[in-house]
C-alpha cells in the first residue's frame, strides 16, 4: 500500500514538473537605446527582479533581448514596461510559446 501511494506521488510530482516546463515562453525584445554592456547589465539586472523571469540572452550587436518567462507569472507588457521604466523603451520582435 505505501509502495502504491509513494509511486502516484512521484508521478503526481512529474507531472507537475513537465506542465511547468511546458509553461515557459519566450520574447524577443528590440531595445534600440542599448548601446553598450553597461545598458545590457542594467536592463538585465531589471528584468531578473521580474517574477517569472527565467532566463535572458542579450545581442548586444542586434540590440535584442530574448527572455524566458512563466506567463502564469508575468506578461509581456510587464518585461516591455520594465525596461520602459528603467529608460530603454522596446519593441516586440517576436514571441513563441
Amino acid at each position: 500500500m505505501l509502495s502504491r501511494a509513494l509511486i502516484t506521488l512521484a508521478l503526481i510530482l512529474l507531472t507537475t514538473l513537465a506542465v511547468a516546463e511546458q509553461a515557459e515562453e519566450s520574447v524577443t525584445l528590440s531595445i534600440p537605446n542599448m548601446t553598450c554592456m553597461s545598458c545590457e547589465m542594467r536592463i538585465d539586472q531589471a528584468l531578473r527582479e521580474v517574477d517569472g523571469v527565467v532566463d535572458t540572452q542579450f545581442d548586444l550587436d542586434a540590440k535584442t533581448v530574448t527572455i524566458q518567462y512563466n506567463p502564469a507569472k508575468t506578461s509581456i507588457e510587464a518585461l516591455t514596461g520594465t525596461t520602459e521604466a528603467i529608460g530603454y523603451p522596446a519593441t516586440v520582435t517576436a514571441a513563441t510559446s
